[in-house]
């Protein structure tokens, strides 16, 4: 996974691999814009202050972001759940 300093960020799990995610983001001096994840139980709790959304949500976050980064071993079932919000392979990045 390649992180750019000083861009946003959109990242996709809320689990221990998406807080190790939104720490190296942070320690890049970039920014995480939305968190999302597909378990109802996350939503409306929070990461390091940011509000975990239902993946949905990504459409409204559409062009605030440079790369959703997926952050979760379901990699093939979210990938897909993309793929039908409209985003395309060159949107998001594995982090691993």
């Amino acid at each position: 996974m390649r992180i750019q300093k000083n861009e946003n960020y959109a990242v996709y799990g809320a689990g221990r691999t998406g807080c190790s995610a939104i720490d190296h983001i942070l320690n890049y001096n970039s920014t995480v814009v939305c968190i999302v994840d597909a378990d109802p139980n996350k939503w409306g709790s929070t990461i390091k202050g940011i509000k975990i959304e239902k993946p949905e949500q990504l459409i409204h976050y559409k062009g605030k972001f440079a790369k959703i980064v997926i952050a979760s071993t379901f990699y093939k079932q979210i990938r897909e759940t993309l793929l039908n919000l409209g985003f395309t392979d060159a949107e998001f990045l594995l982090y691993d």
